[in-house]
């Protein structure tokens, strides 16, 4: 029974970094250029107004919201993604979802004046 859960779980871990690796390598080929590996824009992105993946804005959105976003180029001003008329599948697409909802939200507070007593 032990011999067949170790290899039960050698085939899920085998399986599973697998298709990560797939995802790293759709995220570095498709959307690396404008946001980097942790998902704060490049300097690029930030040229053509990319948003942080990891903001309260990008990860409060709905699963087909964001994919929308992906696919169609919902709610962009700048660069329009338009993923699906380049020839990225709805598989693909969902997985690049699944990839942004892993990274954490970034809650940023307004920068404090500093008072200097004098």
């Amino acid at each position: 029974m032990y011999g067949r859960i170790a290899v039960l779980t050698g085939v899920l871990l085998f399986v599973t970094s697998g298709a990560c690796g797939q995802v790293d390598g759709l995220y570095q080929s498709q959307c690396a250029g404008c946001h980097a590996p942790d998902g704060a824009p490049t300097p690029s992105g930030i040229a053509l107004g990319a948003i942080d993946l990891k903001s309260f804005f990008i990860q409060n959105m709905t699963n087909d919201e964001l994919f929308n976003s992906i696919a169609l180029a919902d709610s962009h001003k700048g660069y329009a993604h338009a993923f699906a008329r380049r020839g990225l599948t709805d598989k693909q697409i969902y997985d690049l979802v699944d990839s942004i909802r892993q990274m954490k939200t970034v809650r940023t507070l307004p920068k404090r004046k500093k008072h200097l007593l004098g």
